[in-house]
């Protein structure tokens, strides 16, 4: 979907003229009855500014706090975005440990989640 968004703007009006021509969304009752809408063939003009990017703030743990995008990118480098979670096992049955652990290591495995030992059986 990004790459269907992601054009020049030059190339979007063409886009949207041929979309709006092929269509023929002018000519089509249908459009108008029921969405309430009328398409026209040139671009509607408005009046607009471009506001400056927003301050991204990210967890004090990282070493880069904050950053200011730069033409609507920046990079996560030395940023922490969120807590890591841990998990602690307090006790499993003694015939159900090794699945458990398993099953646990499988959720949460490159979650950028610890899993803490410790388990006792019972």
């Amino acid at each position: 979907m990004l790459s269907a968004t992601c054009q020049c703007p030059n190339d979007r009006e063409s886009s949207i003229r041929e979309m709006v021509k092929v269509n023929n969304f002018e000519a089509n009752d249908l459009v108008c009855k029921e969405f309430g809408i009328q398409v026209h063939k040139e671009l509607a003009l408005v009046d607009a500014r471009v506001l400056p990017p927003p301050m991204l703030k990210y967890h004090d743990s990282g070493r880069e706090r904050s950053v200011c995008p730069n033409l609507g990118s920046w990079n996560m480098i030395n940023k922490v975005f969120r807590n890591t979670l841990s998990i602690s096992i307090r006790a499993s049955r003694d015939d159900k440990i090794d699945q458990t652990l398993l099953d646990i290591y499988r959720e949460f495995a490159g979650k950028n989640m610890q899993i803490l030992g410790g388990a006792k059986c019972i």
